[in-house]
């Protein structure tokens, strides 16, 4: 392990070079007593990148202690996706970097061609608002969701450079051990057990649009994996079983499509927002 003074050393160079600036916040770093009990107490000092992911990317070379902002934009059809990400790594423990990910905001708006688009199909402006409320709802309960995952620090450094360049992947944490509603959603009786995730939270499809929708970390067979949408007419699914699904978008509005892993149990499972559009 590096020494103190190497360590403020490091932070004070990428300090000079980044313009970052340091704080300290409040993470739990377990610790298990001489009887076995485990507590928590409050002790990293996380190296503020502020938007900066070069910054992070430099310091997670050595799992040093640091954390940034990362917002994601896209354009889905008309309907402008705003996703604020927090990335922090916490150091090391058993040779394996500790990385946390928390969905600090999602922000969905329509585009004026969008709006326009809505308004040629005699909407109101109200009811034009009102859809755009309605589908920020249902994106606002993705807002929360973290995980942390422990892996090697040459994957980690991978991971964020792919990141930095908008490049995200289901298979990118496939190699690192990750926990948390981010990557799995569970009851507590199913902890140890549900590992479903799924990499995108939201999506956006075209009336009469096609995708097709796959989970991770399922147990067992993947026919044990079954699907369902809160409001079919807004989009059903197709072969509503295995770890692969067809979305077709049928009339717009906003619905969910959840996939179940049955070999763990009915609480196993990772949820998708669908906004369609005209």
């Amino acid at each position: 392990m590096r020494n103190i003074a190497l360590l403020f050393a490091i932070l004070f160079s990428v300090l000079l070079v980044f313009g970052c600036i340091s704080t300290t916040v409040s993470v739990p770093v377990p610790t298990t007593s001489s009887s076995g009990v485990t507590t928590t107490t409050n002790a990293i000092e996380l190296f503020d990148c502020k938007t900066d992911l070069v910054c992070l990317i430099d310091l997670s070379r050595d799992c040093l202690p640091a954390k940034a902002a990362q917002v994601s934009k896209a354009n889905q059809l008309g309907v402008l996706q705003t996703i604020t990400y927090l990335l922090e790594t916490r150091g090391m423990e058993n040779n394996k970097c500790i990385f946390y990910v928390r969905t600090e905001k999602i922000d969905l708006n329509y585009s004026s061609n969008l709006v326009n688009k809505l308004l040629a199909e005699n909407l109101t402006l109200e009811q034009i608002k009102t859809k755009e409320e309605e589908a920020n709802k249902v994106v606002d309960a993705a807002e929360g969701t973290d995980g942390t995952c422990r892996l090697e620090a040459t994957d980690l450094v991978t991971v964020l450079a792919k990141w930095k360049a908008s490049a995200f992947s289901s298979d990118d944490l496939k190699d690192a051990r990750c926990m948390g509603r981010m990557f799995a959603q569970q009851n507590a009786n199913e902890t140890n057990e549900c590992t479903l995730s799924t990499p995108f939270p939201a999506l956006a499809l075209a009336r009469g649009g096609r995708v097709i929708l796959r989970v991770d970390g399922f147990k067992g067979s993947e026919e044990r994996v079954s699907w369902s949408v809160l409001d079919p007419s807004v989009a059903s699914v197709d072969f509503p079983s295995g770890a692969s699904v067809n979305v077709v978008a049928q009339n717009p509005g906003v619905t969910k499509t959840t996939a179940v892993d049955n070999s763990v149990g009915p609480n196993c499972k990772v949820s998708v927002t669908i906004t369609v559009n005209p």
